[in-house]
């Protein structure tokens, strides 16, 4: 739970933050007024970048896990429930190729 939620907390804060940012290029010169309510948003949303660990330690633990996972011995691979399930498919997931011929 704990590698999925820190994945999940990097993930979500830097999408928040870069859409708000993006959102304030659209508005040009306006993304800069106090009226539009964007600096405010976005002083408010930089900080959860930080608030409860940092994105780049949160995103290192999610990475740590996944890497532990995929060190397993694939007999205890084979036992992985839920969201890590797909772990141990891994080898023949890293070699499949896409099986397309053309554009629906």
């Amino acid at each position: 739970v704990h590698a999925s939620l820190s994945g999940l907390k990097a993930l979500c804060t830097r999408m928040c933050t870069d859409g708000i940012e993006e959102s304030r290029k659209c508005c040009g010169g306006h993304g800069y007024l106090l009226s539009s309510g964007i600096p405010e948003l976005l002083g408010y949303a930089l900080q959860h970048c930080t608030a409860e660990g940092d994105n780049y330690v949160m995103a290192q633990q999610a990475s740590r896990f996944l890497l532990k996972t995929l060190s397993l011995p694939p007999k205890k691979q084979s036992m992985l429930k839920g969201d890590c399930a797909y772990l141990a498919r891994a080898a023949s997931l890293a070699t499949a190729r896409c099986t397309a011929t053309s554009v629906q």
